[in-house]
C-alpha cells in the first residue's frame, strides 16, 4: 500500500513508490477531524440517505401527499 504524502496541503498517496514532491506524511487530508473522516459522515450517512429518499419521492400536498418531507436541513435567514 502507498503512504499518504502531503502535497501543496493535501494528503496524496504515492502509490508506486516513486518520486514525492516533498517529504511530509500526513495523516488525513488538511488536518480533518476524525469524525469527518469516519464512514458515518460521508454518502452512505443517514443524512444523504433521507436527501436521497426525498430526491426521489419529495412530498407535494396535492400530487405526492404521502411523499418524504425532508427535516435535516437548517435555514437561515
Amino acid at each position: 500500500m502507498g503512504q499518504e504524502m502531503l502535497v501543496n496541503g493535501f494528503c496524496k498517496v504515492d502509490k508506486d513508490g516513486g518520486p514525492r514532491t516533498n517529504g511530509k506524511i500526513c495523516r488525513n487530508p488538511v488536518g480533518l477531524s476524525r469524525i469527518s473522516m469516519s464512514d458515518t459522515h460521508g454518502e452512505d450517512s443517514p443524512y444523504f440517505a433521507g436527501w436521497k429518499a426525498y430526491d426521489q419521492d419529495p412530498y407535494d400536498a396535492v400530487k405526492n401527499p404521502s411523499g418524504v418531507i425532508q427535516m435535516g436541513l437548517a435555514e437561515n435567514q
